[in-house]
């Protein structure tokens, strides 16, 4: 029996009595009863739905029980997600991101045509292998090629210094927003500086590259753009006298000239998004400064090496 001989079969429904099969799709089923025509999912044959011919109900039964399976692939850590035993048109939740090899990151369960992220929603058609699709990860950059990078943050900002992260939305299909997608540079070791309501409120320093997340609940507006996030863990240190940014327009207009991606315009004041490269002699000035009002950061380590870095090189001279 194939499921086009399914069309003209009678069946009866506990809710709207006897009906005939007028349409088969892969994962539903489309009846004609005497008070409306509606679709079914597979399953609705061992609930509410039963063919009235024997064989047909026993063919249509034989389509619901399928298995789904998981593998961890080549870069793995762990034992691999439980198989899911499922039928026909459900919808499961796949598995959580798992644990991968040192330096590799998780791009998603594949399943041969597409690449699903983890905790997905996915229609059940038949039995399916996933296989972990995994990426090695970028080694740290030495210390005297950290980046350091300018992010601009509002009302999440402090929730975020708090919690241990930045994150920001996968950039939409349609568009690119080079801001967010940037996130994807950071290494770990990589120093930023946290902008909030025109102050450098803090500095962190990158604890590794960006990993995936569910949207946090906190995102405000950015809600729209998914159920999921990029993020970097940091470990953050805050400024009880945050510098002001305005009071060295002259400076930041001179540093970043000719700059693309610049975090500030023509004007000197901040541009409209989210994480940017920081011009070196901008980073410089203002960490110089940050530090100058807030001598407790001269202890920090990654910030004494910046320092040593910038006192090394002789090319820069600000007065802390």
């Amino acid at each position: 029996m194939t499921d086009k001989e399914l069309i003209g079969e009678k069946v009866v429904s506990t809710m709207y009595g006897e009906g005939e099969i007028i349409n088969v799709f892969p994962e539903k089923v489309e009846i004609r009863f005497p008070v409306k025509i509606t679709q079914f999912i597979w399953v609705a044959f061992s609930k509410t739905l039963r063919a009235v011919r024997e064989n047909v109900q026993g063919y249509i039964l034989a389509k619901l029980n399928f298995i789904i399976t998981f593998s961890l692939g080549d870069h793995g850590a762990g034992e691999a997600p439980k198989e899911i035993k499922s039928v026909s048109g459900e919808v499961i939740k796949l598995p959580e991101e798992p644990r991968g090899m040192e330096n590799y990151t998780f791009l998603g369960w594949d399943d041969g045509l597409q690449t699903y992220p983890a905790g997905a929603d996915f229609v059940v058609k038949g039995n399916v292998r996933f296989t972990a699709k995994w990426k090695c990860a970028e080694p740290p950059r030495p210390a005297s090629h950290r980046r350091i990078y300018f992010v601009f943050q509002g009302k999440t900002s402090e929730r975020m210094l708090l919690e241990g992260f930045i994150f920001a939305p996968y950039s939409p299909i349609d568009r690119y927003f080079h801001y967010w997608e940037r996130m994807s540079e950071v290494r770990k070791g990589d120093i930023i500086l946290h902008c909030s309501n025109g102050e450098i409120v803090a500095v962190s320093e990158a604890l590794g590259s960006e990993y995936r997340i569910s949207m946090p609940r906190w995102a405000g507006a950015w809600y729209q753009y998914g159920p999921y996030a990029r993020a970097i863990d940091i470990d953050a240190h805050q400024a009880m006298f945050p510098v002001v940014t305005r009071r060295y327009r002259e400076k930041i207009k001179e540093y970043c000239r000719n700059v693309s991606n610049s975090p500030f315009n023509i004007n000197g004041t901040g541009n409209q998004g989210y994480l940017y490269n920081c011009p070196k002699r901008l980073a410089h000035m203002f960490l110089s400064l940050l530090v100058g009002r807030n001598r407790e950061l001269e202890g920090v380590g990654f910030i004494k090496d910046i320092f040593e870095q910038m006192r090394a090189s002789n090319e820069y001279d600000f007065t802390l």
